[in-house]
């Protein structure tokens, strides 16, 4: 197990730095409306690639585990749906391409989107492929291949002279070959037809299109929003600010949970109450104290970790938005990665599909409202409240979940860290000699030094008595 976790996190680390380095390369090679431009074309077709192709993905991970003795046929008609969704979406993906973006599509824009939905379909169920069938190489040579392939190949691109279009293309390229890579090895297209394994994709995957479809909206709604009420250099100054909140938070704690989270689900199913609880707790403050040391670096050094990162003409204001984003993305990964926990322990996947479509309206609601008078600091604040919401509502349904005595001192001496983090950032911000990275390194030592001088971390086995 510790191989396997070791490997996904590695296969996490080299997709977020491969794509820091292209949010980087795009940022500075394009403008803030052409790299608007871009993110809004790249985020519909994915997001498109997402709704009608996920619900086969997920399926292959529920019933495709080492004990299936039909895995093969599962992958034969898994690959036949897939097909068939996919000649649904070459007939009507331009058709929606046309009638969502009128003024930014043309048919050769239209055929690359419908390409990059397909393929990117593809490797999401090859990669949920590789997950349940314990390939974990195989699940990095896909992914940390495609991310370094993409940034390779718009770098030569943009350095071509190429605009947006041409970046565009680059990265379908990349998923096209990530994808024919994860067919190859697994052509069981031939394999006799089997009526009843495809209908339990179809009963399992299908009803999950409602889930996936309100997750989309909350994702890609604020860009689409922005496209019509503000324009494309709003779009391109948000997305940049949300993929950089997202290659840097959400990449590290996306990783603590696929750390941690094993342990809580392997306590689950011996029937440990007391390991659940001690597990779950420790899920949470680590989430907290990391969460929180990310979120006081952008407070205290978003504007030159922009300037680092981002192009010139578009840092200075994605720079703003940067903790806003960034606290949002806190907001969602403590729902979805802790307080949901309880929640999908039990399989309770009625009021998760509820709470994604309720968050879902309120986000749309809210986009409607703040975007026209705010712009890009209105989708954010949208995104915020949108995942408090559903952070609210996870707290309070399984409170009880939770034991007080494991959480409380932690918290307190995470507040203890964050206090003396922010202290040396900003005394180090008035003495005008020092660096801002070693401001930076100093005040991350000093937080990691407070946690281990407090053993915040460090939970009493007779906290659960």
């Amino acid at each position: 197990m510790l191989r396997s976790i070791s490997l996904y996190t590695s296969a996490r680390v080299i997709n977020g730095v491969a794509a820091l380095a292209m949010l980087s390369l795009l940022t500075s090679t394009l403008s803030p409306g052409a790299y608007g431009a871009y993110a809004l074309l790249f985020t519909f077709a994915t997001s498109l690639g997402a709704i009608a192709y996920q619900w086969i993905a997920v399926s292959i991970f529920r019933f495709n585990h080492p004990d299936n003795a039909r895995r093969a046929v599962l992958y034969g008609e898994a690959m036949r749906l897939y097909l068939l969704v996919c000649g649904l979406i070459v007939v009507v993906g331009p058709a929606v391409f046309y009638a969502a973006l009128p003024d930014l599509m043309s048919w050769p824009k239209a055929a690359a989107m419908v390409a990059l939905t397909a393929f990117a379909g593809m490797v999401d169920v090859q990669l949920n492929l590789a997950t349940s069938s314990g390939q974990p190489v195989r699940y990095m040579v896909i992914t940390s291949g495609r991310a370094i392939l993409a940034f390779l190949l718009v770098g030569v691109t943009l350095l071509a002279g190429y605009d947006e279009f041409g970046a565009l293309l680059a990265v379908t390229c990349s998923y096209v070959m990530a994808a024919s890579f994860g067919i190859f090895g697994n052509r069981t297209l031939r394999l006799p037809r089997d009526p009843d394994t495809r209908k339990s994709i179809i009963r399992y995957g299908l009803p999950l299109s409602v889930s996936i479809i309100a997750i989309i909206v909350i994702d890609f709604s604020d860009r689409y929003m922005l496209s019509i009420f503000a324009d494309l250099t709003q779009v391109g100054m948000y997305s940049a600010a949300y993929n950089l909140s997202q290659q840097t938070t959400g990449a590290l704690l996306s990783v603590i949970f696929v750390t941690v989270f094993p342990r809580v689900s392997r306590a689950h199913e011996k029937g440990e109450a007391d390991g659940v609880s001690r597990y779950a707790s420790l899920l949470l403050l680590l989430m907290l104290g990391f969460g929180g040391m990310i979120l006081s670096g952008f407070i205290g050094y978003g504007a030159e970790v922009s300037a680092l990162v981002l192009g010139r003409e578009i840092a200075s204001d994605a720079a703003m938005l940067l903790p806003i984003v960034s606290l949002a993305i806190i907001f969602a990964v403590l729902k979805s990665s802790v307080f949901d926990v309880p929640a999908k322990l039990a399989q309770h996947t009625t009021y998760l599909l509820v709470l994604s479509i309720i968050m879902a309206v309120a986000n749309v609601l809210l986009n409607l409202v703040l975007i026209p008078a705010h712009g890009a600091y209105g989708a954010a604040v949208a995104t915020l409240i949108t995942f408090l919401i559903g952070l609210v509502f996870s707290m309070i349904r399984d409170r009880m979940f939770w034991r007080m005595s494991l959480i409380v001192g932690g918290v307190f001496k995470l507040l203890a860290a964050v206090i003396s983090m922010n202290v040396v950032i900003h005394t180090a911000k008035l003495a005008v000699d020092v660096p801002w990275p070693l401001g930076a390194l100093l005040s991350v030592a000093v937080y990691c030094g407070v946690l281990y001088l407090l053993k915040a971390f460090r939970l009493k086995p007779e906290a659960l008595s």
